[in-house]
């Protein structure tokens, strides 16, 4: 049997503090590409047969230096059912704001208002990427690189609870590690980088 292995991509250089959200051209930071080759130390003991990625640079940046330094320099995929939440006319907002103000952009994302994407649309998609490489590639390794929300929406939905804002206590750091049990509706966290960040 193989196995699937979920990560968010490093940290991102962001000076101005704005929700990104899908917005091009936001790279990992120094400590981004620390982190991710700290993860793809401790991945290398695990030989990856495939890489999923997101399409956003972050992600991609990601996939690339924990490939390269696994063992067996798996392929990597781009599959935006793992792509990080639409924030629609709320993205580039400042950081501050949305998360000062939680409860009400949750709100209109639950109510898929002003163009966001839903919590259940998002954890839908990534769960329908997440069992159809399960399903492709049962015998073999996979890493999925994709971002905070929506692996918090995606850990949520296979272990049968209810979606929640992001940043409550479960809530995956940059370049954190899961392994994903998918018939049992398990997960575990076995890697965080030394210097973490939300």
């Amino acid at each position: 049997m193989g196995r699937i292995f979920i990560m968010r991509h490093g940290t991102v250089e962001n000076p101005s503090g704005f929700i990104y959200g899908r917005l091009p051209g936001y790279h990992l930071s120094e400590l981004g590409r620390a982190q991710a080759r700290e993860a793809g130390g401790f991945m290398n003991k695990i030989p990856l047969d495939l890489i999923i990625a997101s399409s956003l640079e972050r992600a991609q940046e990601t996939a690339q230096i924990v490939a390269e330094l696994n063992s067996n320099h798996p392929p990597i995929v781009t599959d935006d059912r793992v792509i990080e939440c639409d924030f629609g006319r709320h993205t580039s907002l400042h950081s501050s704001e949305y998360f000062n103000n939680r409860d009400h952009y949750w709100r209109l994302q639950l109510a898929e208002q002003d163009g966001m994407e839903s919590p259940q649309t998002i954890a839908d998609r990534m769960h329908s990427a997440l069992v159809d490489y399960a399903k492709r590639y049962s015998d073999k390794n996979i890493l999925i690189v994709s971002h905070g929300d929506p692996i918090a929406f995606l850990l949520e939905m296979i272990q049968g609870q209810e979606l929640a804002p992001a940043m409550t206590d479960g809530y995956p750091q940059k370049a954190s590690i899961s392994e994903i049990d998918l018939p049992a509706g398990q997960a575990r966290n076995i890697f965080n980088p030394t210097n973490p960040q939300f």
